[in-house]
């Protein structure tokens, strides 16, 4: 395998780049690219990770964050927990459709995690709460 270089990746290019975090009780695979976008590591520190080409990397410790050790793996190593994870996020959608019918186009955004303000009335002011791709 060559050497990965985050810096002169794409963002996409950093879906395909897997890291494990090894917590003290489990495991979870994550690509870099959610790794950095939601600032649990920065680029550097996940680059650093990858340069030990599956050796374990200790992160900067953190507020509030149990990750003991971070590793770089394989493609192949990650595809179960992808299927996974494409799983959970089509269960997580088809709740929040759910959730959206019964009570609301502000239930469907707080279930999806979206910071989505819709007023008093509870419907957007854009589409009044139909659901456009406006919202």
């Amino acid at each position: 395998m060559d050497k990965i270089n985050l810096m002169q990746m794409t963002r996409r290019q950093h879906t395909e780049v897997y890291i494990k975090l090894n917590f003290e009780d489990y495991s979870e695979v994550f690509n870099v690219y959610e790794l950095a976008s939601d600032g649990s590591f920065t680029i550097e520190e996940l680059q650093a990770c990858c340069d030990l080409m599956g050796e374990e990397y200790i992160p900067m410790p953190k507020d509030g964050s149990d990750v003991a050790t971070i590793q770089w793996v394989e493609d192949e190593d990650a595809d179960t927990v992808v299927e996974d994870t494409e799983y959970n996020d089509a269960w997580r959608r088809e709740i929040a459709r759910e959730a959206g019918a019964m009570y609301g186009m502000q239930a469907y955004h707080d279930h999806m995690g979206y910071d989505f303000d819709s007023g008093d009335s509870g419907n957007c002011e854009w589409c009044g709460g139909n659901g456009w791709t406006c919202c």
